[in-house]
């Protein structure tokens, strides 16, 4: 049986909150969620407006300092991949040394701002970009950290998320160069033939 469940059950025998709340020795928070007048609903309202005063930013901070943990994605159809990817998680959880989820960042809200401002564009393509959309823009390595690139300001890039994926873990020079090889090679075919490259 479900706390909630049961929740309701002793609110239906006539037990007060506080009654509850000692039997079943959960939150008066809880209770309230659950036997409270439409609290769903303004728990719901509660955090829309909380996820509303937290800065676009905020975010993609984090993401941007997270520490990346080594880790394989084999098909769940594949046994034997999947008992090696267990034993490297294994291996590596036991031995690492850092148990946290992000690096602490080197800097806050306001020095994106001063460095960015509320109107960004990217670095790489020039386009306009609405912080508010959030799924449309990341904050880029500009150097990746596969390669050596740190976590602090002066490497931070804003992109929108197509130019980002195109970089991969490339630098930006690295890119620019690829993408003369491309202009150079590319040849506009005859009118009603698919390209090729």
């Amino acid at each position: 049986m479900s706390l909630e469940t049961e929740i309701r059950k002793l609110s239906k025998q006539g037990l007060s909150y506080n009654q509850i709340i000692s039997k079943l020795n959960c939150s008066k928070g809880l209770v309230c969620y659950y036997l409270g007048n439409n609290q769903k609903h303004k728990t719901l309202i509660r955090r829309r407006k909380n996820r509303a005063k937290q800065h676009p930013y905020k975010s993609k901070i984090e993401g941007f300092c997270r520490i990346i943990e080594p880790y394989l994605t084999p098909k769940q159809t594949n046994h034997w991949k999947n008992i090696l990817r267990k034993k490297v998680q294994r291996f590596y959880m036991k031995n690492r040394t850092d148990r946290t989820k992000y690096s602490e960042a080197s800097f806050t809200i306001d020095d994106v701002i001063n460095k960015f401002g509320e109107n960004p564009i990217c670095y790489l393509t020039g386009k306009k970009i609405d912080i508010k959309d959030t799924k449309s823009y990341v904050f880029d390595h500009k150097i990746p950290r596969s390669r050596g690139g740190s976590c602090n300001i002066d490497n931070l890039g804003i992109c929108t998320k197509q130019a980002n994926d195109i970089k991969n873990n490339m630098t930006p020079d690295e890119l620019i160069e690829i993408c003369k090889q491309i202009l150079n090679n590319y040849k506009v075919p005859p009118e009603g033939i698919a390209p090729s490259l």
